[in-house]
């Protein structure tokens, strides 16, 4: 979630809130009506402030009842709601004297709802929303004597007011906004940083698994690769030799699987870095993965400007590299594309499928480690490569192209510049 985005999770408190602001409206709007008709009917707005005033209340019961149901509450309710309460409070003003009546000032409180409460693209249309209301009602409305009375002789003291209610409009959207951001990132960095700790706890954990995992099957392997080689020695007939050569080979490359991983899991274990040229090492990695991938067709690019980018990375880094290729050729092994770019900030690594594509679920951002859901294996494959990207501060995006297939965005801050 970026910083000036609105977390979900409080949206069901902010709704109550801007419900209960709305009741106290309501019964001002009521006491100002029943003030105007105690100095006569003659000075009361007409029905239609009657209708609007009834419709609020009802409007606000039912939302009173929504919040009693255990359905969740997203921002865009939040943003339908104070679009309600921007409707109804035009429509009151312009049946009771417009941008004269002292209880324009509430515009700003919705403002501040907006700011305080929204992401930014719905805050900005909130503020639009009001200014543009606010201004209308100076020359669209129906007089009160009692709000109206210098309405024909219109005096600077009127324009100054309305001046400095619109420049307290902005100036309440713009810090209200920065201020709400900024408590939002103070609450969120250290539930991140104790996020991240504990990713880096259960990578430090998975690495150690994996390398006495592959130290216990070392053992096993090499008794069984010799038993088969001794087979294929005594068999009867060359067919049979040559599936025990099979048999060997394919114990041998299991061998070799195993030497990798507990190699990367002792280097990943212990932080060992190495500076790689960006460019170079995408295209030693997707060649040292078609060894092991012979049916999969892979194009490499590379686009960016100028020399390639060094940067100082883990082992692990290819190991990321290598599963999404994986996950890639598992969906469509023809057609895969890899491009290479940077610019002066950033080094990407763009690959391209022609498979079904990702479920909705996964599109976007994976800030967080994301388990793929597959058929075989454990389906951790995308959650490694999170996490490794992560630690460089970078971002894995989850994509499907428009002409077909998925699209997986490695974006990794460039070290050095």
């Amino acid at each position: 979630m970026n910083h000036g985005e609105y977390h979900p999770g409080i949206a069901g408190s902010c709704l109550r809130n801007l419900l209960y602001a709305r009741c106290a409206v309501i019964l001002v709007h009521a006491g100002a009506l029943f003030f105007l008709l105690s100095r006569g009917t003659e000075q009361a707005p007409g029905d239609g402030y009657l209708i609007v005033l009834g419709a609020l209340t009802l409007i606000t019961l039912f939302s009173f009842l929504r919040l009693t149901k255990p359905w969740p509450v997203h921002d865009a309710e939040c943003f339908i709601q104070l679009l309600l309460d921007i409707l109804g409070l035009t429509a009151l003003l312009y049946f009771a004297g417009g941008a004269y009546n002292p209880l324009v000032a509430y515009y700003l409180v919705l403002i501040g709802f907006g700011a305080i409460m929204m992401p930014r693209r719905y805050s900005r249309v909130v503020t639009s929303l009001c200014i543009v209301g606010f201004l209308g009602l100076i020359f669209m409305h129906q007089p009160i004597p009692v709000y109206n009375a210098a309405v024909e002789s219109l005096t600077i003291a009127d324009i100054a007011g309305w001046a400095a209610l619109l420049l307290a409009a902005l100036v309440l959207a713009w810090f209200g906004g920065e201020m709400a951001v900024s408590v939002r990132k103070f609450l969120r960095d250290p539930i991140e940083a104790e996020q991240s700790a504990n990713e880096e706890q259960h990578l430090a954990a998975l690495a150690s698994l994996a390398a006495g995992t592959a130290a216990e099957l070392g053992a096993p392997l090499a008794t069984m690769t010799s038993v088969v080689e001794e087979l294929g020695e005594f068999a009867a007939d060359q067919k049979h030799r040559e599936d025990f050569l099979l048999l060997a080979d394919q114990l041998e490359h299991c061998r070799g699987v195993l030497d990798k991983l507990s190699r990367t899991a002792r280097l990943t274990e212990g932080g060992e870095k190495r500076w790689i040229e960006v460019a170079g090492f995408v295209e030693a990695t997707v060649n040292q993965w078609l060894r092991g991938r012979p049916d999969a067709d892979v194009e490499v690019s590379v686009s960016g400007g100028g020399e390639s980018p060094r940067m100082e990375a883990e082992y692990g880094l290819s190991q990321a590299l290598e599963h999404i290729l994986n996950n890639a050729a598992d969906a469509e092994p023809r057609g895969i594309r890899v491009d290479v770019r940077w610019d002066d900030s950033s080094s990407q690594i763009r690959i391209d499928d022609r498979g079904p594509g990702f479920p909705e679920s996964m599109i976007g951002v994976r800030r967080k480690p994301a388990v793929v859901e597959k058929t075989e294996g454990m389906g951790i494959g995308l959650l490694l490569c999170n996490a490794t990207v992560n630690r460089y501060g970078g971002t894995l995006e989850l994509s499907n192209r428009k002409d077909g297939g998925a699209r997986v965005l490695l974006t990794l801050p460039r070290s050095d510049t």
